[in-house]
């Protein structure tokens, strides 16, 4: 039985373009984990391992989760989760030719999304 929660859950994730398992084994077996993810109507490629080996990336990540994050440690993880699609990224989020830490920020939480929905 599926509760109420998993069924929004999943419905969620079908929105934001939430990778599925059947994506990341997919990835996995052709010898790389890279997937395509779409956040607010931007699309994509992320390799959801590429940052889970660096040290420093998961140190800042760390940080950014107790709120202690430096600006450095973001920018860390910010180039580390995004790779190659980072000014693609930048030019998605850019708004009267700024590109706001908001909304870098919330790009960023929603590819986190999008990833963990997808394992």
């Amino acid at each position: 039985m599926t509760s109420k929660k998993t069924s929004k859950t999943a419905e969620h994730a079908r929105e934001i373009g939430a990778a599925t398992p059947k994506d990341f084994q997919e990835a996995e077996a052709k010898g790389g984990g890279v997937v395509e993810v779409t956040v607010d109507g931007l699309t994509i490629a992320v390799d959801p391992t590429a940052f889970q080996s660096d040290w420093e990336v998961i140190e800042a990540l760390a940080a950014m989760e107790d709120g202690s994050a430096s600006p450095a440690a973001m920018m860390r993880v910010t180039k580390a989760v995004l790779g190659d699609a980072y000014d693609e990224v930048k030019e998605h989020v850019r708004d009267g030719g700024k590109v706001s830490a908001d909304a870098m920020g919330s790009f960023l939480q929603d590819v986190f999304e999008v990833l963990n929905a997808g394992n």
